[in-house]
């Protein structure tokens, strides 16, 4: 299992670094949604292979310093180590990605979880959101 935010999307509230590629109404941020499918379905579903590994990192880690983002995926090096590691290790044969769904906290409910003692930990406007994917790998 692995576990990790998607994009973190927005100018408002990222420190200096505004990371709204398509703006913040309602058209750039379905726009930034749309973006994040493509990468979902041309990365992680469908066959486990090292070269839709390369391409998520070409999707999201500049082309000449992997320090910095091209798209601000949270997951930027876990997800590519983690399904390296399922496909290398796998002796079954092979690992297909199914795609379960996809939320931001801005178009879902947020949980009450107010008994756990959990405070909110960021903000949740249109100029300041973050993208969860759900993928199950058999």
């Amino acid at each position: 299992m692995v576990t990790t935010d998607a994009v973190h999307y927005g100018n408002e509230d990222w420190g200096e670094n505004d990371y709204a590629r398509y703006g913040c109404d309602n058209e750039g941020n379905e726009r930034a949604r749309a973006y994040e499918h493509e990468i979902i379905h041309n990365c992680l579903e469908g066959e486990v292979d090292p070269a839709n590994f390369r391409l998520f990192s070409e999707y999201t880690l500049d082309d000449y310093d992997h320090n910095k983002y091209k798209w601000t995926w949270c997951g930027r090096y876990c997800v590519p180590v983690a399904l390296y590691t399922a496909y290398y290790l796998n002796d079954t044969g092979k690992l297909n990605g199914e795609f379960i769904g996809y939320s931001t906290s801005i178009t879902s409910d947020h949980l009450p979880v107010k008994d756990l003692g959990m405070g909110t930990t960021a903000i949740a406007t249109d100029c300041h959101w973050v993208g969860y994917a759900a993928l199950a790998y058999r």
